[in-house]
């Protein structure tokens, strides 16, 4: 081998190991590389609102990091909260570092519908039940984030109802007239969310029914 070359070996097992060159030898120790497996929760869990997979390393040596392949989502830890909020497949990586030795392991999970706050498509303003008498996206009231929420009449855009408090449904009433709006009528709602999570929009929106 020539003065100031290099070459790449490669050792299939840990061990100690000598190498002898013309002016010196060196003895070093390779180690196994780190095996790690991880542990998930179910992909459709929602915990305060937010839907939410668990994921926690079955070993806490070394340094472990998370990543989530084609998203800006990273983490470090050896478990971590990992949101996904969109529709689709997506693939989970724990890789951990131990003794210079890198080794990274992954699994797929499938998120079925976009997520929108659980908002309900309908209520009901004369129901005794007030759990259905007025409409506010169900994870606002678990959430405990500020919002801003707005019903708009899409006949005329006008606004109907806002609130910033999880409290404070709309119960159907115009604040305009001061009257209740015409049931069977799709109306518009929209939220803006001051402090999103990573990797979360600002904005949701969606249409409500009211029915007598």
């Amino acid at each position: 081998m020539k003065a100031n070359s290099s070459k790449k070996i490669i050792f299939e097992e840990a061990g100690n190991y000598t190498i002898n060159s013309v002016n010196k030898s060196s003895t070093f120790t390779v180690s196994n590389a780190p095996k790690t497996e991880f542990e998930m929760t179910n992909e459709d869990e929602f915990i305060n609102g937010v839907p939410t997979i668990n994921v926690a390393a079955n070993h806490n040596t070394g340094v472990q990091s998370w990543y989530v392949k084609g998203t800006n989502l990273k983490y470090s830890g050896s478990d971590a909260q990992i949101h996904l909020f969109n529709e689709g497949k997506y693939e989970i990586v724990l890789t951990t570092i131990k003794n210079g030795c890198e080794f990274s392991t992954s699994k797929v999970v499938s998120v079925r519908e976009d997520y929108n706050l659980l908002a309900p498509s309908g209520f009901r303003p004369m129901d005794s039940d007030v759990r259905t008498k007025t409409f506010m996206p169900f994870a606002l009231k678990e959430r405990k984030t500020p919002f801003q929420l707005i019903i708009i009449d899409p006949r005329d855009g006008h606004i109907l109802f806002q609130s910033n408090d999880e409290n404070m449904g709309w119960d159907g009433m115009d604040k305009k007239t001061g009257k209740l709006v015409s049931n069977n009528t799709n109306y518009l709602w929209k939220v803006n969310l001051e402090k999103p999570l990573k990797g979360e929009k600002n904005n949701y929106s969606g249409s409500v029914t009211i029915v007598y």
